[in-house]
């Protein structure tokens, strides 16, 4: 028979049958059961924002969760996939132009997004200023130190399956997905702006299926954004994009 919702934080767990569960969890939550330990989450999906590795090392991540490693991206990858030449397909979305925003440009090659982890390409700012790649690439961050102006970092593109190790510069801007060693407390995570993300379960692993778009650090103090190239290039503190300076792309 039919079971009874279980509440969970500010929403409910909800672990009915699937013909029921999507109400539920449309009027109680941001969460729908798939199967097991997998969810499919009823937030909008988005590119997130773009930060730059000052904001990267701050603390912008929510409550209970953090800025991953090189590390921590590593032991992802050795979960997903015996070869990184597959394990990009496996994180990113398979939505595409066709299916309209948010998506990857075609071919979005060996994508299968079967963990939900829902990878979409925000692109980059680059650390001139200059935007590029949206809809093409992703390029997401960690806070291990690569050169003295470089962090560690990983992409994914929409012409391979390939999960990539790469680095960005602290004046580039790019995409921030936020993990826990621990099982979150709630279903529903929230962030310095009061922004709902959902999570997922990966090995010994718990990672945000949406990328970061707080505005604020965690003391609620506004992140710096609305630079021009030039002042983007030279800050030596934390701000943020909006992908391709597009307000109209959801985030």
């Amino acid at each position: 028979g039919r079971r009874k919702k279980k509440k969970a934080g500010r929403g409910c767990l909800c672990k009915d049958e699937p013909k029921y569960s999507l109400k539920c969890c449309k009027e109680n939550s941001v969460w729908n059961q798939k199967a097991g330990n997998t969810y499919i989450s009823l937030i909008p999906e988005g590119y997130g924002l773009l930060y730059n590795g000052f904001a990267v090392l701050s603390d912008i991540a929510p409550d209970g969760f953090r800025v991953p490693t090189q590390a921590d991206f590593t032991a992802l990858t050795n979960r997903l996939a015996p070869s990184i030449a597959t394990t990009g397909g496996i994180l990113k979305s398979k939505r595409t132009n066709t299916d309209g925003e948010p998506y990857w440009e075609t071919p979005n090659s060996g994508a299968t997004n079967t963990q939900a982890f829902s990878a979409f390409p925000a692109g980059v700012r680059d650390r001139f200023g200059a935007y590029a790649d949206t809809h093409e690439y992703i390029k997401m961050a960690s806070v291990t130190a690569n050169t003295g102006s470089t962090q560690k970092s990983i992409s994914l593109s929409s012409g391979n399956a390939f999960f990539s190790s790469t680095f960005y510069y602290f004046n580039e801007g790019v995409t921030v997905r936020c993990m826990s060693d621990s099982k979150p407390i709630s279903r529903d995570v929230l962030d310095a702006d009061g922004n709902s993300y959902s999570w997922i379960k990966i090995g010994d692993q718990y990672w945000l299926q949406q990328p970061l778009r707080t505005t604020k650090y965690n003391n609620g103090d506004p992140i710096t954004t609305g630079l021009d190239d030039n002042d983007w290039s030279a800050t030596g503190s934390g701000a943020y994009a909006l992908p391709n300076d597009d307000k109209a792309l959801p985030i």
